[in-house]
């Protein structure tokens, strides 16, 4: 039997309004956060996602913290798609292409506890609305590179901030390619 996982990967910076919009309005199972180290300790994220999971019934992921100065830096895109590929790996029992440090032990670990009747599948959805510029365009390639659904949240007109819709970019699924 195959169940699939919802995993939601969100950019936040400030504003926070966005995120709870993609996880109502699209299946979620568990959420992450991606943010700047600095951003972390301004905002507390830990209990607006504790928030989502009492009110939505989903899992809290980690929060995913980059410092502002490889944040602000030609390091950006690289640091963003690692965050993501840290959280691919965590979610996913699927095979992955090892793009950086390998972790055989833990793939070991993640494989021994799946049942033999039972196989999830991850589908991935990041989020590219919080954040900066720079930090939505990193996701919008880390969602390329690992074939996760991007999205937006966009506002709709003469609503409040709690109000929007998603909108999702179609994957390149880049890896497919490289298969």
């Amino acid at each position: 039997m195959q169940v699939t996982k919802n995993v939601h990967i969100l950019m936040m910076g400030k504003n926070t309004d966005h995120a709870i919009i993609g996880i109502r309005k699209m299946d979620c199972d568990v959420a992450h956060i991606i943010t700047s180290t600095e951003m972390a300790k301004e905002i507390d994220y830990k209990s607006m996602m504790d928030e989502w999971a009492n009110e939505l019934g989903i899992k809290t992921g980690g929060i995913h913290t980059i410092p502002n100065s490889e944040m602000f830096s030609t390091k950006a895109t690289a640091k963003i798609v690692e965050a993501v590929l840290s959280i691919v790996r965590e979610e996913s029992n699927q095979p992955l292409l090892h793009i950086g440090p390998q972790d055989d032990e833990n793939d070991k670990k993640i494989n021994s506890t799946k049942r033999a009747d039972e196989e999830t599948y991850c589908e991935f959805f990041i989020g590219f609305t919080g954040g900066t510029n720079l930090m939505a365009g990193a996701a919008v390639h880390a969602a390329n590179v690992f074939s996760a659904t991007p999205y937006y949240i966009a506002k709709v007109p003469g609503s409040g901030s709690g109000e929007g819709e998603p909108v999702t970019l179609a994957s390149i699924e880049a890896t497919s390619f490289l298969s």
